[in-house]
Protein backbone atom coordinates (compact mmCIF):
# COMPACT_ATOMS: atom_id res chain seq x y z
CA UNK A 1 0.00 0.00 0.00
CA UNK A 2 2.86 2.33 0.79
CA UNK A 3 4.42 1.63 -2.62
CA UNK A 4 1.11 2.46 -4.34
CA UNK A 5 0.91 5.77 -2.49
CA UNK A 6 4.43 6.57 -3.60
CA UNK A 7 3.58 5.86 -7.26
CA UNK A 8 0.49 8.05 -7.03
CA UNK A 9 2.56 10.86 -5.57
CA UNK A 10 4.97 10.57 -8.52
CA UNK A 11 2.10 10.63 -11.04
CA UNK A 12 0.57 13.66 -9.35
CA UNK A 13 3.94 15.43 -9.46
CA UNK A 14 4.22 14.71 -13.21
CA UNK A 15 0.70 16.06 -13.79
CA UNK A 16 1.51 19.20 -11.84
CA UNK A 17 4.69 19.69 -13.89
CA UNK A 18 2.84 19.30 -17.20
CA UNK A 19 0.15 21.73 -16.05
CA UNK A 20 2.84 24.21 -15.07
CA UNK A 21 4.45 23.93 -18.52
CA UNK A 22 1.13 24.32 -20.37
CA UNK A 23 0.23 27.45 -18.40
CA UNK A 24 3.68 29.01 -18.61
CA UNK A 25 3.46 32.56 -20.02
CA UNK A 26 6.51 32.17 -22.22
CA UNK A 27 6.30 28.57 -23.41
CA UNK A 28 2.74 27.45 -22.61
CA UNK A 29 -0.36 27.05 -24.75
CA UNK A 30 -1.21 30.74 -24.55
CA UNK A 31 2.18 31.71 -25.92
CA UNK A 32 1.91 29.02 -28.61
CA UNK A 33 -1.48 30.36 -29.72
CA UNK A 34 -0.02 33.87 -29.92
CA UNK A 35 2.89 32.62 -32.03
CA UNK A 36 0.51 30.76 -34.36
CA UNK A 37 -1.65 33.86 -34.77
CA UNK A 38 1.44 35.91 -35.66
CA UNK A 39 2.61 33.31 -38.18
CA UNK A 40 -0.80 33.08 -39.85
CA UNK A 41 -1.04 36.87 -40.04
CA UNK A 42 2.36 37.12 -41.71
CA UNK A 43 1.57 34.32 -44.18
CA UNK A 44 -1.73 35.99 -45.07
CA UNK A 45 0.02 39.32 -45.67
CA UNK A 46 2.70 37.70 -47.84
CA UNK A 47 0.08 35.81 -49.87
CA UNK A 48 -1.97 38.98 -50.39
CA UNK A 49 1.13 40.85 -51.51
CA UNK A 50 1.99 38.21 -54.10
CA UNK A 51 -1.55 38.18 -55.44
CA UNK A 52 -1.57 41.97 -55.71
CA UNK A 53 1.68 41.90 -57.66
CA UNK A 54 0.45 39.19 -59.99
CA UNK A 55 -2.88 40.87 -60.70
CA UNK A 56 -1.53 44.32 -61.46
CA UNK A 57 1.35 45.21 -59.23
CA UNK A 58 5.07 45.33 -59.69
CA UNK A 59 5.44 41.79 -61.03
CA UNK A 60 2.66 42.22 -63.59
CA UNK A 61 3.84 45.56 -64.95
CA UNK A 62 7.56 45.42 -64.32
CA UNK A 63 9.52 46.09 -67.49
CA UNK A 64 11.38 42.92 -68.29
CA UNK A 65 9.46 40.94 -65.67
CA UNK A 66 8.43 37.36 -66.33
CA UNK A 67 4.77 38.19 -66.97
CA UNK A 68 5.75 41.11 -69.18
CA UNK A 69 7.95 38.74 -71.19
CA UNK A 70 5.08 36.27 -71.52
CA UNK A 71 2.74 38.99 -72.82
CA UNK A 72 5.37 40.21 -75.27
CA UNK A 73 6.04 36.68 -76.49
CA UNK A 74 2.32 36.06 -77.03
CA UNK A 75 1.93 39.37 -78.89
CA UNK A 76 4.89 38.57 -81.12
CA UNK A 77 3.97 34.93 -81.75
CA UNK A 78 3.58 34.40 -85.48
CA UNK A 79 1.23 31.96 -87.18
CA UNK A 80 1.39 30.77 -90.79
CA UNK A 81 -1.72 29.78 -92.71
CA UNK A 82 -2.05 28.72 -96.37
CA UNK A 83 -4.88 29.55 -98.76
CA UNK A 84 -4.87 27.54 -102.05
CA UNK A 85 -7.00 27.97 -105.15
CA UNK A 86 -8.45 25.27 -107.33
CA UNK A 87 -6.65 24.59 -110.60
CA UNK A 88 -7.43 26.49 -113.80
CA UNK A 89 -7.05 24.88 -117.24
CA UNK A 90 -6.46 27.02 -120.34
CA UNK A 91 -5.57 26.27 -123.95
CA UNK A 92 -3.72 29.07 -125.75
CA UNK A 93 -2.88 29.00 -129.47
CA UNK A 94 -2.00 32.62 -130.33
CA UNK A 95 1.12 34.77 -130.16
CA UNK A 96 -0.56 37.79 -128.58
CA UNK A 97 -0.48 38.20 -124.78
CA UNK A 98 -3.31 36.12 -123.33
CA UNK A 99 -4.56 35.80 -119.77
CA UNK A 100 -5.23 32.52 -118.03
CA UNK A 101 -8.42 32.13 -116.02
CA UNK A 102 -8.46 34.31 -112.90
CA UNK A 103 -8.58 32.36 -109.63
CA UNK A 104 -9.62 34.00 -106.36
CA UNK A 105 -8.57 33.46 -102.76
CA UNK A 106 -10.50 34.66 -99.71
CA UNK A 107 -8.13 35.41 -96.85
CA UNK A 108 -9.48 35.09 -93.32
CA UNK A 109 -7.44 35.87 -90.19
CA UNK A 110 -8.53 36.24 -86.52
CA UNK A 111 -10.03 39.51 -85.33
CA UNK A 112 -7.38 41.69 -83.75
CA UNK A 113 -4.49 40.14 -85.66
CA UNK A 114 -2.18 41.85 -88.14
CA UNK A 115 -0.44 40.49 -91.20
CA UNK A 116 3.35 40.27 -91.02
CA UNK A 117 4.13 38.90 -94.50
CA UNK A 118 2.38 37.25 -97.46
CA UNK A 119 4.06 35.10 -100.11
CA UNK A 120 2.47 33.89 -103.34
CA UNK A 121 3.39 30.57 -104.94
CA UNK A 122 2.17 30.28 -108.55
CA UNK A 123 2.27 26.73 -109.93
CA UNK A 124 2.35 26.88 -113.74
CA UNK A 125 2.50 23.73 -115.86
CA UNK A 126 2.57 23.86 -119.65
CA UNK A 127 2.07 20.99 -122.11
CA UNK A 128 2.90 21.36 -125.78
CA UNK A 129 -0.17 20.27 -127.72
CA UNK A 130 1.50 20.19 -131.17
CA UNK A 131 4.91 19.27 -132.55
CA UNK A 132 6.06 22.92 -132.71
CA UNK A 133 8.82 24.59 -130.72
CA UNK A 134 7.78 27.31 -128.27
CA UNK A 135 9.39 30.03 -126.20
CA UNK A 136 6.97 31.50 -123.69
CA UNK A 137 6.91 34.73 -121.65
CA UNK A 138 5.11 34.57 -118.30
CA UNK A 139 3.73 37.31 -116.04
CA UNK A 140 2.06 36.55 -112.70
CA UNK A 141 -0.46 39.18 -111.61
CA UNK A 142 -2.68 39.84 -108.61
CA UNK A 143 -5.34 42.27 -107.48
CA UNK A 144 -7.79 43.03 -104.74
CA UNK A 145 -11.11 41.62 -105.94
CA UNK A 146 -12.39 43.81 -108.77
CA UNK A 147 -9.43 46.20 -108.61
CA UNK A 148 -6.47 46.95 -110.86
CA UNK A 149 -3.85 44.31 -111.61
CA UNK A 150 -0.28 44.41 -110.28
CA UNK A 151 2.55 42.32 -111.72
CA UNK A 152 4.65 40.35 -109.23
CA UNK A 153 6.63 38.15 -111.63
CA UNK A 154 7.64 38.85 -115.22
CA UNK A 155 10.14 36.84 -117.25
CA UNK A 156 10.63 36.46 -120.99
CA UNK A 157 11.33 33.04 -122.53
CA UNK A 158 11.19 31.36 -119.09
CA UNK A 159 9.25 28.36 -120.42
CA UNK A 160 10.13 26.51 -123.60
CA UNK A 161 9.59 23.34 -125.65
CA UNK A 162 11.34 21.60 -128.48
CA UNK A 163 9.20 20.61 -131.47
CA UNK A 164 7.70 17.69 -129.58
CA UNK A 165 4.02 17.02 -129.13
CA UNK A 166 3.26 16.31 -125.45
CA UNK A 167 6.42 17.90 -124.08
CA UNK A 168 5.68 19.21 -120.59
CA UNK A 169 7.43 21.69 -118.30
CA UNK A 170 6.61 24.01 -115.44
CA UNK A 171 7.78 26.82 -113.17
CA UNK A 172 6.81 27.96 -109.66
CA UNK A 173 7.40 31.70 -109.16
CA UNK A 174 7.50 32.51 -105.43
CA UNK A 175 6.89 36.20 -104.76
CA UNK A 176 6.31 38.57 -101.85
CA UNK A 177 2.80 40.05 -102.22
CA UNK A 178 2.59 41.76 -98.82
CA UNK A 179 1.91 45.09 -100.52
CA UNK A 180 -1.22 43.58 -102.10
CA UNK A 181 -2.58 41.34 -99.35
CA UNK A 182 -2.84 43.60 -96.30
CA UNK A 183 -5.76 42.03 -94.47
CA UNK A 184 -8.82 39.82 -94.70
CA UNK A 185 -10.53 39.95 -98.10
CA UNK A 186 -10.75 38.41 -101.55
CA UNK A 187 -7.85 38.55 -103.98
CA UNK A 188 -7.55 37.48 -107.63
CA UNK A 189 -4.57 35.96 -109.47
CA UNK A 190 -3.82 35.13 -113.09
CA UNK A 191 -0.97 34.64 -115.55
CA UNK A 192 -0.41 36.53 -118.78
CA UNK A 193 1.12 34.25 -121.41
CA UNK A 194 2.82 35.20 -124.66
CA UNK A 195 3.95 32.41 -126.99
CA UNK A 196 6.45 32.51 -129.83
CA UNK A 197 4.27 30.24 -131.97
CA UNK A 198 0.51 30.33 -132.65
CA UNK A 199 0.09 26.66 -131.79
CA UNK A 200 -1.81 25.04 -128.95
CA UNK A 201 -0.27 24.86 -125.48
CA UNK A 202 -2.32 23.71 -122.52
CA UNK A 203 -1.71 25.47 -119.19
CA UNK A 204 -2.58 24.36 -115.67
CA UNK A 205 -2.30 27.10 -113.05
CA UNK A 206 -2.83 27.09 -109.32
CA UNK A 207 -2.00 29.68 -106.64
CA UNK A 208 -1.27 29.44 -102.91
CA UNK A 209 -1.10 32.40 -100.54
CA UNK A 210 1.12 31.83 -97.51
CA UNK A 211 0.06 34.34 -94.86
CA UNK A 212 2.07 35.04 -91.72
CA UNK A 213 0.18 36.97 -89.02
CA UNK A 214 0.45 37.81 -85.32
CA UNK A 215 -1.98 38.81 -82.59
CA UNK A 216 -1.48 42.47 -81.71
Amino acid sequence: MAALNTDLDIIIAYVDMVETLLTDGTYGLSALNTDLDTLLSRLTAIRAGYLDNLSGGAVAVETGGNLAHVKTDVDNMQTIIKFPTAEALDDIAVTSATDTTEKTITVSIPTGSSIVKVMLAAFITAMNNTANAQKIDVDVKGRVSGGSWSTFFSQDDCVGFPAADGATTGIVPFQDVSALVTGAGTYGFKCTIQQSSANSVRYTTQYILIVTYKMS
